[in-house]
């Protein structure tokens, strides 16, 4: 199933990504950078379903803020 190759890729790279900013390595803009990105990007091929469903997953371990969720559900909905 692509979706579910899809939703896992950007929950590892966040995933790394968080890893990487408590090592030091990236900064906590970098993070928020391209978290934006990834929210933004790599979930078009997703239904809004599917969407919705991920981005509960991310706000739920953590890898997005509630104001992220809000920001990208309402985003998600005014496509709907």
């Amino acid at each position: 199933a692509q979706e579910v190759r899809v939703e896992s890729k950007i929950k590892n790279k966040l995933t790394i990504l968080r890893e990487l900013v408590k090592d030091g390595i990236v900064s906590e803009e970098d993070y928020d950078y391209k978290k934006k990105k990834l929210l933004r990007e790599a979930m078009d091929d997703m239904s809004l379903k599917e969407q919705l469903r991920e981005i509960k997953d991310l706000k739920a371990d953590g890898l997005i803020t509630e104001e992220d969720y809000n920001e990208k559900k309402k985003s998600l909905l005014d496509q709907f």
